[in-house]
């Protein structure tokens, strides 16, 4: 019956078990969503990194002729 009873006492935790385990769960979540929002930064530099060294000139040139008139255009 040795068995039985620590089953019990698992089963049942104690208050000051419940409040840590509670805390531990929010630091994780915390810990998850920071590392999400790294993984995103990250993910957003490396684009833009590879965007910059593959085709800097024509999206250039595209947001310069979207943002000016062809008289404000530089000539180039």
């Amino acid at each position: 019956h040795t068995t039985d009873a620590a089953n019990t006492q698992l089963d049942v935790p104690q208050p000051p078990e419940v409040v840590i385990e509670q805390r531990n769960a929010s630091e994780t979540l915390r810990e998850q969503i920071a590392q999400s929002q790294n993984v995103l930064e990250h993910a957003s530099k490396t684009l833009q990194t590879q965007d910059s060294q593959s085709q800097p000139v024509p999206e250039l040139v595209a947001v310069i002729k979207s943002g000016l008139t062809d008289a404000d255009m530089p000539q180039l």
